[in-house]
């Protein structure tokens, strides 16, 4: 996404600091609510002194109605600044094209999943980034204009919003055959064998109890169900949307290495 200039590297881990520059424009101290269709690039203003080493959050302009939350993707503006010099490292604004993340996905750097949170919609927010929580080469400071919030709950319904579960496994050797409990029922439609879903799920080894695999905190998957393991293909197959299921692989309808057991929620049938 965010790859023309730092913050692909910046937001998205990976590129030096030094590849961006560019100009800041207007001010940023304006506390009245503006439509999020008539702002402008903001003059990030470095504050005096020794950089702070924690996470500093300045409200410039309050926004208003739900503040986003892990699970939500959010679109936002945003210009990053160096603490010690005070060049820009990269701004959305000189692309003509706001960020979209979802957040507790992983998908930008500490300082932001902690930062924009809580932020309201037309809301324009200051981050002071110290390095540990950026990309351990200095501190920044981010000015954020959060201009959506798209949630879960109003993309795919409220089962999107369900807390990750808890899986117990259970005791004694694993099946030989595949087991399927319906944990919650569904009441949408059913899954037939051509259908692409969309679901959350868990996954955790039977043998040992660790989780390796989930979409709970991030975004949902989406695929066909014939291009996924057997087991899923045969045990997804007649859920009904809003239904929660549990399956209980055994290795030869997984990945040949072990049983598995996932707790899948369906959200949508495309």
């Amino acid at each position: 996404m965010i790859r023309h200039c730092a913050l692909i590297g910046a937001l998205f881990l990976s590129v030096a600091l030094a590849a961006c520059g560019g100009g800041n424009s207007e001010a940023a101290s304006d506390n009245s609510q503006p439509e999020t269709a008539k702002l402008t690039k903001p003059k990030v203003e470095v504050p005096q002194g020794s950089p702070p080493t924690k996470l500093v959050e300045e409200d410039l302009r309050p926004g208003s109605g739900p503040a986003a939350k892990v699970g939500d993707e959010v679109t936002v503006q945003y210009v990053g600044v160096e603490y010690k010099s005070g060049k820009q490292i990269d701004a959305s604004w000189d692309r003509g094209e706001p960020l979209k993340f979802r957040l507790g996905s992983g998908g930008v750097i500490q300082g932001w999943e902690e930062g924009v949170s809580g932020m309201k919609v037309g809301g324009r927010r200051q981050l002071i980034i110290p390095s540990k929580l950026a990309y351990g080469s200095g501190v920044l400071v981010f000015v954020i204009d959060l201009l959506k919030i798209d949630s879960l709950k109003s993309t795919y319904g409220k089962e999107a919003e369900r807390p990750k579960p808890r899986i117990r496994v259970p005791n004694g050797p694993p099946p030989k055959k595949l087991v399927v409990k319906d944990l919650i029922k569904g009441t949408g439609p059913a899954v037939g064998a051509d259908d692409e879903i969309v679901v959350n799920y868990i996954a955790v080894n039977y043998k040992t109890g660790e989780e390796f695999e989930t979409t709970y905190g991030d975004r949902p998957s989406t695929f066909p169900i014939d291009e996924v393991i057997k087991g899923w293909e045969i045990g997804l197959k007649g859920m009904k949307v809003g239904g929660r299921r549990e399956l209980i692989i055994p290795s030869k309808l997984g990945y040949g290495t072990g049983a598995l057991i996932y707790v899948v929620d369906l959200l949508e049938i495309k």
